[in-house]
């Protein structure tokens, strides 16, 4: 009888999941903000809730640069896993905006136009769902933030 393989739990599918999303940024130019905005996030979350946080990650995804170019990689990240896409989270109540990285460099229209799709369901659902998907972030971010500190280095003293 062949040996079954065990069933990740959720924590760790979020954790195998943000390792992937931040190994994609580790060599970027815009690492430095990247680890940044992460760092920050959990903060925004507790502040704002789900629907102001990624309100605000798309108002800073739409900046140029360095800026733009790590809101951006995060708000992607964030719906990665938001909307079930690339291994993202399989019970999700927004899985109806089904979201993955195109192929190419410039993704920064699709992801903002996907960002405008959840949080227009998030606004059209139950408060229940959008608790629950607060939840669910806040947790997925423990790990992002875990692995960017971990695999980014922090900037020098007198950087940006």
């Amino acid at each position: 009888m062949p040996d079954k393989q065990p069933i990740p739990t959720l924590d760790q599918q979020r954790a195998v999941h943000a390792l992937a999303c931040v190994q994609r940024v580790e060599g970027a130019g815009f690492k430095t903000e990247y680890r940044a905005y992460v760092r920050s996030l959990p903060l925004l979350l507790t502040m704002n809730g789900l629907g102001q946080t990624l309100a605000l990650e798309l108002a800073g995804a739409s900046r140029s640069g360095n800026i733009g170019d790590g809101h951006a990689a995060l708000l992607s990240h964030i719906l990665l896993w938001l909307a079930g896409g690339d291994n993202g989270w399989k019970t999700s109540p927004y899985l109806t905006v089904r979201f993955a990285i195109p192929n190419g460099p410039n993704n920064d229209d699709e992801v903002k136009k996907k960002a405008v799709a959840l949080i227009t369901a998030i606004m059209h659902e139950n408060e229940r769902d959008m608790l629950r998907a607060q939840q669910e972030l806040m947790a997925y971010v423990k790990w992002l933030k875990t692995f960017a500190e971990a695999l980014i280095a922090p900037p020098e003293q007198g950087e940006a």
